[in-house]
């Protein structure tokens, strides 16, 4: 089912000529969302979460599995489309206040938003729309070299002949 939505979206999107093919021709686009009301649940680490600490739950599918958390990306349209007038995640949202909670598989995630409703298209003009990024360690590690690599490295310095140094030891 999700193929085929992915995949017709797909289509209209231009990512794909047959809805059947969206997988080879764009894995990643377009990504679909699962949204319902906010209810207790357990993250992918076991941590329990509660109802009244989020306004909406949200399932990702992204290159066809599910993402482990919500994509930057997709926490802003939810927060916009979450002040559209009927709209499929304003009828599941729970919010009050300029700031949406996004409940996950790895927890909930906020982002901000404040809009107006306007009397023309598109109906909603946007103050600001905004999410904040966590930095997260990507490795951490010691790198091994042979001892010959800093042989004389001192001299090498303090003569100011850095560029003789080997490659993997230059800044």
């Amino acid at each position: 089912m999700v193929r085929e939505v992915r995949g017709k979206t797909g289509v209209l999107f231009g990512f794909c000529k047959d809805w059947k093919r969206v997988d080879e021709d764009s894995p990643g686009l377009p990504m679909v969302g699962l949204v319902s009301p906010s209810k207790d649940y357990k993250t992918l680490s076991g941590t329990e979460l509660a109802e009244k600490d989020m306004d909406l739950r949200v399932r990702l599918i992204f290159m066809n599995r599910l993402h482990e958390s919500i994509a930057g990306t997709a926490s802003v349209c939810l927060a916009a489309a979450s002040c559209v007038k009927d709209s499929v995640v304003q009828k599941v949202v729970s919010r009050t206040g300029d700031v949406l909670r996004i409940g996950h598989p790895s927890g909930i995630t906020p982002a901000k938003v404040k809009a107006h409703p306007i009397n023309e298209a598109p109906f909603v003009k946007f103050e600001y729309l905004g999410f904040s990024r966590t930095a997260r360690r990507l490795m951490d590690c010691t790198a091994y070299y042979p001892q010959s690599t800093l042989e004389n490295f001192d001299d090498h310095v303090n003569r100011g002949e850095t560029d003789t140094l080997p490659a993997v030891i230059h800044e």
